[in-house]
């Protein structure tokens, strides 16, 4: 039988099995990484894995959500604490954002095809109706300071979700337009838009 941990122990040996799986993952990647060699870094019996999580997967989206929750955090932090008018705090707003995205160890994991098809396999219906619910919310508390602050209307939730979407799936794409010679050309356009669209709104 797994051992049983005390409450103290067992915050412990979650944060390290989020700490070593992030590792593994990040070097083979979610379907290649084995439960059994997370738990060995970590200490503790392959059975005692399913006490924390119900799969290598679900601790997978365990560690995306606890990083997109201090993103999220992050990014609001930096919008609340911005200064200047509203094309120069945007454009820093994409640039902290794009910052985000490139260098997030998760994302670089689920910029292979056959990984985010497989946790889209993987991961119930509930858990992405959450993480929408999560975005879709945060969305409105950025649109709400944007307006508030800097009076633009063209800074509704639905918007910035788009824009943030393109942005996110030309990063997703990186190594692709990097051996196109165009992803720094392509992200600085995105962020043109960006600033554009949400001061300025569509062109009619």
């Amino acid at each position: 039988m797994p051992k049983a941990f005390t409450e103290t122990e067992k915050e412990r040996i979650r944060a390290q099995l989020m700490e070593r799986g992030m590792t593994h993952f990040s070097r083979t990647g979610v379907r290649a990484a084995r439960v059994g060699d997370i738990c060995a870094d970590v200490g503790i019996a392959k059975g005692s894995f399913y006490a924390f999580f119900a799969s290598k997967e679900d601790l997978f989206m365990a560690i995306a959500d606890d990083r997109d929750l201090m993103h999220k955090r992050d990014m609001m932090a930096m919008l609340k604490a911005e200064t200047g008018n509203a094309p120069a705090v945007l454009g820093r707003f994409f640039d902290f954002m794009r910052d985000r995205t490139e260098g997030d160890p998760v994302l670089r994991v689920v910029r292979d095809r056959g990984e985010i098809l497989h946790l889209m396999r993987k991961v119930s219906p509930e858990h992405i109706a959450e993480n929408n619910r999560r975005d879709h919310e945060f969305m409105r508390d950025v649109s709400a300071l944007l307006q508030s602050r800097y009076q633009l209307p063209c800074a509704d939730a639905q918007t910035l979700e788009n824009l943030l979407a393109i942005m996110l799936s030309v990063a997703l794409q990186e190594e692709h337009f990097k051996a196109a010679g165009t992803y720094d050309a392509t992200m600085a356009l995105l962020r043109d838009m960006f600033v554009a669209r949400l001061v300025e709104g569509p062109k009619s």
